[in-house]
Parts: C-alpha cells; structure tokens; sequence
C-alpha cells in the first residue's frame, strides 16, 4: 500500500526528533491510538494537528506534506532562531550586521604585522 507523503514525513520527522508516538501524541493533545492512526495513514489529521507539527519540528507545511527535503533544527539552532524572532526590528538588523561582519572576518586569512613579530622587535622595544 503506498502511504501519502505527509504519512511518510510524520514517521521520518518524528524518528529525527527522538520522540516517541506517546511524546508526540501528549506535545500534540491527542490519544497515543489517535497519533498513530494519522501515523499509520489510517486517519488524516486535522489541519491544527499538521500546522503543530510544523512548529513542532520547524519546518513548513510545504515539507510535510510534499516531498521536499527538510531540515531540522537542533535545540540551539531553534533557541537562537526562537530569540532572534522575538527581538525588535531595529536589533535583529543588529545581529545581522555583526553575523556578516563575523563571516567576513572568517573568510580573511589573519594578517600578522611584520612589525608585532618577535623576531623583528628591535632592542629598544624588546622586553627586559
């Protein structure tokens, strides 16, 4: 029998994520057997159960129902984009501006002053 593709997603979201059809069925507000009758292709879950799984595992609705690859977040990539969202206009332009500034800074190889090299300290600057 050939499964729908959400049927799929929810079974390979849910094994990424480490939950169990308990886990899952208390995060979600539903019977364990109910969770695994949408799990098992059985029932269509409603459309607040699909849009909390999305948050739930932080994907769009578009990846759980077609086939798209997803990424999932770990914990702190999640507390991050979490934190980031919640700020004000004018500081998440902030941290972006200093995310950029820390990529450019990465990608330059660390230019070291001939002049801070020890072996070209002249005598009157040389440490006694």
């Amino acid at each position: 029998m050939e499964y729908p593709i959400y049927v799929k997603k929810m079974r390979e979201f849910r094994a990424k994520a480490n939950y169990t059809q308990q886990e899952l069925s208390n995060l979600l507000s539903v019977q364990r057997q109910t969770y695994c009758n949408y799990e098992n292709g059985i029932r269509m879950p409603p459309m607040e159960i699909m849009i909390r799984l999305t948050e739930i595992y932080s994907v769009s609705m578009d990846c759980l129902i077609r086939d798209r690859d997803a990424r999932l977040l770990n914990k702190e990539q999640q507390f991050l984009l979490d934190g980031f969202s919640s700020l004000e206009a004018n500081d998440r332009r902030e941290i972006l501006q200093a995310i950029h500034l820390k990529r450019k800074s990465a990608q330059k190889p660390m230019n070291i002053r001939k002049s801070l090299r020890p072996d070209t300290v002249s005598d009157s600057k040389k440490p006694s």
